[in-house]
């Protein structure tokens, strides 16, 4: 059955907060991910866009214009249909199918209508999307409360820049300058084991693990963690695990995590380099494992702090960015000696 979408106007979303996930469009228009898998429920307000089940549609500014460039895109089936009465373009505007399957804009409040679920971020009005997300993010609570225990013992509350499995960037309270701080000296409310507290995202058939709302796969999407991401964790149970993703509190599947404790990791401090040198304007890929093939999560400007775990003469694994991933060895220089060989980031079994 073909869907129907309609588009809507949008005043700044709250979610810009969670990550971004990274996506592509294949050979149809559809967005993908990495993998090839559609994107279910995605908001991109940086690109304009928003995509349901791989179809991209506009996000629209209160006035009526478009956010961003970013055009939408049709679907293999056509659903993406958008045309007035006059034949022009206006996605500002309701829409009604017409007999012979045209579109024609109509009044009345904008909606998107599927024959599936209703319950993804996707499938409802801007004003039900901000009212579950308030909803959601006051029941998962709206913050991890998280402090740095500094060298004699006294809790700062700080606000994570970025986790990593050994060391992390924070803010603490009331300054502006961000510090390196080595995770074990972080602590923050959970429920969770003291040996499962820290995770990485490790999808197995995804590039990301979805984040919801509630302990279903039919619950309002607040975000995605791509895979390798470094989360807090809130709380453990068989099926569903709640985890705070850059702020934001959800739950994903269990089973798509590999769990962590928070005691003291060995690692040297390192920087990305080209040569061992940081030429202004070059960047270097990280990467989800030890291979050529591995999907690239992001990259670097060179000079930026790494810390290393493990190093060959082909690949490190290191912390950068909220990421627990691998890097050429070749862009790695050392500012300390690397104590072990292994890795010491040994996962909970």
């Amino acid at each position: 059955m073909k869907k129907l979408f309609f588009l809507f106007s949008i005043l700044a979303l709250v979610c810009s907060a969670s990550a971004a996930l990274a996506y592509r469009q294949n050979g149809e228009g559809l967005y993908v991910d990495d993998s090839g898998n559609l994107i279910e429920d995605y908001w991109d307000d940086a690109a304009g866009i928003y995509i349901v089940n791989g179809v991209g549609y506009a996000i629209e500014s209160a006035e009526g214009g478009a956010v961003s460039a970013a055009p939408a895109v049709s679907s293999s089936d056509g659903g993406m249909v958008v045309s007035s009465s006059d034949g022009s373009q206006d996605p500002t505007a309701g829409m009604q199918v017409n007999p012979d399957g045209s579109v024609t804009v109509t009044s009345g409040q904008i909606q998107i209508e599927d024959s599936s679920s209703s319950q993804g971020s996707g499938h409802l009005t801007q004003e039900e999307w901000e009212a579950r997300w308030a909803k959601y993010t006051a029941a998962n609570g709206t913050t991890t409360g998280t402090v740095y225990l500094d060298e004699a013992g006294e809790a700062h509350p700080t606000e994570i820049v970025h986790l990593g499995l050994g060391r992390s960037t924070i803010r603490l309270e009331g300054e502006r300058e961000e510090r390196i701080v080595p995770t074990s000296s972080l602590r923050w409310d959970t429920e969770a084991p003291e040996n499962q507290v820290l995770a990485v995202a490790t999808p197995t058939k995804q590039t990301y693990l979805t984040l919801r709302a509630k302990k279903s796969q039919k619950a309002f999407v607040m975000g995605h963690c791509e895979k390798c991401t470094v989360l807090r964790v809130i709380s453990i149970g068989k099926t569903w695990t709640m985890v705070d993703q850059e702020g934001v509190r959800g739950y994903v599947l269990t089973a798509g995590l590999t769990f962590y404790d928070n005691a003291p990791k060995i690692y040297a401090a390192g920087l990305i380099t080209v040569n061992g040198k940081t030429p202004r304007g070059n960047t270097v890929h990280v990467r989800s494992s030890n291979k050529n093939t591995a999907r690239q999560i992001a990259e670097y400007p060179v000079g930026t702090p790494i810390a290393v775990f493990a190093q060959d003469e082909k690949w490190s694994e290191v912390d950068v960015g909220g990421y627990h991933c691998y890097i050429l060895s070749k862009f790695v220089t050392l500012q300390e000696p690397l104590l072990v060989a292994e890795t010491a980031a040994e996962p909970v079994t």
